[in-house]
């Protein structure tokens, strides 16, 4: 997971994101795209991650490359690697809200409960 992180934009802890569809030839760091400022795509995985999503490190990415993520908290049937808590279709399991106090810093972002805090979800 680290390697997802380490170079992307973040504000006061949290990993910068944004929810629009990637343009066509985006930059794409490891599976994920990149806008032209750098900043990563995000898209809600609500309920499922569609069949046709690509994995990379067991994380699920649209095919367009923005990586699909759920706030909704971990069920126990999620796996935990690397310090973050995944869903079993793939959606890395995040935080939207504000970065508490006491929270363990990966690649320069806030990891409470084993959900990395983004900002733009």
């Amino acid at each position: 997971m680290r390697p997802l992180i380490e170079q992307v934009p973040k504000s006061a802890l949290a990993v910068t994101v944004v929810t629009t569809t990637p343009a066509a030839g985006a930059l794409k760091v490891n599976g994920w795209a990149r806008n032209a400022s750098g900043v990563p795509h995000v898209t809600d995985a609500g309920g499922a991650v569609p069949a046709t999503r690509e994995m990379y490190q067991g994380i699920a990415f649209t095919p367009a490359g923005a990586m699909y993520m759920t706030d909704s908290a971990p069920e126990a049937s999620a796996t935990y690697k690397d310090g973050f808590h995944i869903r079993l279709d793939g959606a890395l399991h995040v935080n939207s809200g504000a970065v508490p106090a006491t929270n363990t810093i990966v690649a320069g972002a806030a990891v409470a409960s084993g959900r990395m805090h983004e900002t733009g979800l």
